[in-house]
């Protein structure tokens, strides 16, 4: 006789019950959700909410992100369901263009790779000045 199918594993500490902006960041960074590859990098800037208990809104900025993701219903649907997994409950995901009051500017990787690394150099000064000195660039 077989022994019964042990139950499945709990998942990883720290995966379930995230807010959803911890839930996107963290589908961003993983990078492997069934995602278009390269989506990861306008996830991780675009801003997040959640008007209710069962709807997440996603806004990203026009440019290439929001272009792949906007064209592809499977790629919205692996959002949704990496995005659930990580909150601990089902969630609908809406992904859409900013809606800020200004004049929205288009987000390409070259602008994300700069804002991230002005944001780590405005934290760790001696980065600030290793990348003027050395001229670096960000890579993913």
């Amino acid at each position: 006789a077989r022994e019964p199918a042990a139950p499945a594993a709990p998942e990883p500490r720290g995966q379930r019950g995230l807010s959803p902006e911890r839930a996107v960041r963290a589908v961003a960074s993983e990078g492997n959700a069934g995602l278009p590859p390269g989506l990861g990098l306008f996830l991780r800037s675009a801003r997040v909410t959640a008007p209710s208990e069962d709807r997440v809104v996603v806004e990203m900025a026009p440019g290439p992100g929001l272009e792949m993701i906007e064209g592809d219903a499977r790629a919205r649907q692996a959002l949704a369901e990496a995005v659930s997994k990580r909150m601990g409950r089902a969630v609908e995901v809406e992904v859409r263009a900013t809606t800020a009051g200004e004049e929205p500017v288009r987000l390409t990787p070259e602008r994300v790779r700069e804002e991230e690394l002005k944001k780590l150099s405005d934290e760790e000064p001696a980065l600030d000045r290793a990348v003027k000195e050395w001229d670096l660039e960000m890579l993913d």
